[in-house]
């Protein structure tokens, strides 16, 4: 028994030395792989590093804006050029800059320019003194995509045309638009002959439409241009005179009209009620003879029973008239 005890022992002991040298084996593995990657990283640190303080040469397309064409103008869209690609030598830093802020556009004021050139043209030279502005003074161009700009100008004919509403504005519930004004009433257009010689007038655009005017106002507005036209550069501006309505009742004598000399014609009744509704700010202009109204004696010709009241004259300022009764009965007379 105890021999076979032993025995056991020496098993168990003699397994625990080969137990421990495998756990060695790997961690020592481990620790290899980990200072392999970390000279590695570290290898690749220095490396950037010293790519970010060196000068390398990279590509940068900076794009290109054409600012303060006049109307009259245009150019050849088949010649213009969006951008151009700059070979720049520079500190990697710097790159990273440039990636990362972006490069602000090149751009080409036409007003520095003289106005009757056929063409816009900028040299070599020019572009190369414009790109320096935007880079570092580390900075260097190498290369780029273009020799010059040159893009063919072309002149648009003009015409002077009147501004109008296409419909009337719409008031409130309550309120009437008393006069509208547009903020200049004409305006230029340029474009082919052809389409100018068919234009007399531009229309402000349906937005004024979508609302209902309950105060008076200006607003700016947009006009309905054809296409292949530009307008000279104004605002538009749209004034409403917006005023409340108000009512007045009243009773007035009908007149009679177109009656034979042998012939008395008696209306009845001989007066009828008549609504006026107006903008308030009228109100010191209303009378009762103001909206004058009668009866004709040839609707007598025509068999009728009853004769429609008719409306002589009305105010311009009066938005609405309502006439009670509108056809009365009749007595005629012959002498």
């Amino acid at each position: 028994m105890d021999l076979k005890l032993e025995t056991k022992k020496q098993k168990s002991q003699g397994t625990e030395p080969k137990k421990k040298d495998r756990g060695s084996s790997r961690s020592w593995l481990h620790s290899r792989s980990f200072r392999f990657l970390f000279f590695l990283a570290l290898a690749f640190v220095f490396w950037v590093l010293n790519r970010v303080q060196s000068k390398n040469v990279m590509t940068i397309e900076v794009p290109i804006e054409i600012g303060a064409l006049p109307p009259s103008s245009f150019l050849d869209p088949d010649s213009q050029i969006s951008s151009i690609v700059v070979s720049l030598n520079d500190y990697g830093y710097e790159h990273i800059g440039y990636q990362w802020n972006g490069i602000t556009p090149l751009e080409i004021d036409f007003s520095s320019y003289d106005k009757e050139m056929s063409a816009l043209y900028l040299s070599k030279e020019t572009i190369l003194m414009e790109l320096k502005k935007k880079f570092s003074k580390s900075a260097q161009v190498v290369s780029l995509s273009i020799d010059a700009i040159k893009i063919p100008l072309y002149r648009r004919t003009s015409k002077r045309v009147s501004i109008a509403l296409r419909d009337p504005l719409v008031a409130s519930s309550g309120c009437v638009i008393t006069s509208t004004r547009i903020i200049p009433d004409s305006i230029t257009v340029y474009g082919g002959s052809k389409i100018l010689n068919s234009l007399d007038k531009l229309y402000v655009s349906d937005d004024v439409y979508s609302v209902a005017y309950k105060s008076s106002g200006t607003v700016a507005v947009e006009l309905d241009v054809p296409k292949a036209c530009v307008l000279e550069d104004k605002k538009i501006m749209l004034k409403a005179e917006v005023s409340e309505l108000t009512q007045m009742t009243y009773e007035t004598k009908l007149e009679v009209v177109n009656v034979p000399s042998d012939y008395v014609l008696k209306p009845l009744p001989s007066t009828v009620r008549v609504t006026l509704t107006y903008p308030v700010e009228k109100h010191n202009f209303i009378k009762n003879e103001l909206v004058q109204v009668y009866v004709d004696y040839k609707d007598i010709e025509q068999k009728k029973d009853r004769l429609p009241v008719e409306l002589k004259f009305k105010p311009s300022f009066v938005d609405q008239i309502t006439i009670e009764p509108q056809t009365v009965q009749y007595v005629l007379e012959k002498y």
